[in-house]
């Protein structure tokens, strides 16, 4: 069986051992170019990350998470409260969207 190492590759190997080609079309190209650049990484850095984020996506929607007794009465509450009852949810509610040049009303 093959652990995963959430922060690399697979446990046991060296994370840089394998490679990888592929062929992009230039506007594809342009735009992880872009999205590289938007976070201060280069190609190779932002196209990994992007791969790592979305095969982990892929497999945790998979997985099963078992809770605690205590764990799932936390969760059973958090479900059952208000938003208006969650400071932080209270605070992101607040915040204005980046989309939005004028201050919400509501």
């Amino acid at each position: 069986m093959t652990t995963l190492n959430l922060e690399g590759g697979l446990a046991g190997k060296p994370p840089a051992d394998q490679r990888v080609n592929l062929r992009l079309s230039r506007d594809l190209c342009a735009l992880i170019d872009a999205g590289a650049r938007a976070t201060n990484q280069d190609r190779t850095a932002f196209m990994l990350a992007a791969a790592r984020d979305k095969a982990l996506e892929a497999l945790l929607e998979q997985r099963v998470f078992e809770l605690s007794e205590e764990g799932e009465q936390q969760m059973r509450a958090l479900f059952a409260s208000s938003l208006s009852e969650i400071p932080q949810a209270i605070e992101l509610m607040a915040r204005r969207p980046a989309w939005q040049s004028e201050p919400r009303d509501d």
